[in-house]
């Protein structure tokens, strides 16, 4: 604490406001997402990666070696009939994407996703460090379209950091279109403050960058 203290008195008053500022509360935004399933992209990853379902001791492992794991997370998932897509190299598992059809929740924008019938939600995903550049993360949404697809449903929607840029090229490249964007304010990381949501249909640069 003092340490702290002493950074922001070097730091001028300014800095030391929003140094402060960033202590207490928390702004983000993120991009809704959706893809008509009736035509799905042909995107093909740089290696040869295979895809089949992860059964859940095989993800939690995976996700606690790479310090993305939440158990809670996990067991809400699978409890609610999620399942998870897993991409491997070899035997190795390197990616995976949850897939999930009843409903999805953003618990920091206090948004919740109810999925009605022929619609499913595509996320949260992750690829390994070592093996991003490598179209994994695309080529892994796109083979969950098709597996969706395969069982008869309609639309998938996702998510998006609007400041990730490296997520944002991977899902225009596997054919998500923006719908919503949502901007949420939070205090000391509990507290909702503030939320707005607005179309997002024509994002700008962010999303013609991307493509």
């Amino acid at each position: 604490m003092v340490s702290r203290i002493k950074r922001i008195r070097q730091l001028g008053l300014t800095r030391a406001i929003q140094v402060l500022t960033g202590y207490w509360a928390k702004k983000d935004t993120t991009i809704i997402v959706r893809k008509d399933l009736s035509r799905i992209n042909v995107v093909q990853a740089k290696l040869d990666v295979q895809y089949r379902w992860v059964e859940k001791a095989a993800i939690q492992e995976f996700m606690a070696a790479h310090g993305a794991f939440n158990a809670s997370d996990v067991d809400d998932f699978v409890s609610r009939g999620a399942r998870c897509l897993g991409a491997f190299v070899g035997p190795r598992l390197v990616g995976y994407v949850w897939i999930h059809y009843d409903y999805y929740r953003f618990l920091f924008f206090d948004h919740q996703i109810v999925l009605g019938p022929g619609e499913a939600f595509v996320g949260p995903a992750f690829v390994a460090p070592e093996y991003r550049g490598s179209r994994i993360y695309p080529a892994l949404l796109t083979q969950s379209f098709r597996e969706l697809a395969k069982e008869g449903f309609r639309v998938a929607y996702g998510n998006v950091g609007v400041t990730n840029t490296a997520s944002i090229r991977g899902i225009v490249r596997a054919g998500f279109r923006p719908v919503k964007r949502i901007t949420a304010v939070r205090l000391f990381r509990r507290f909702l403050a503030w939320k707005s949501e607005e179309p997002a249909e024509d994002m700008g640069g962010i999303w013609h960058e991307a493509q």
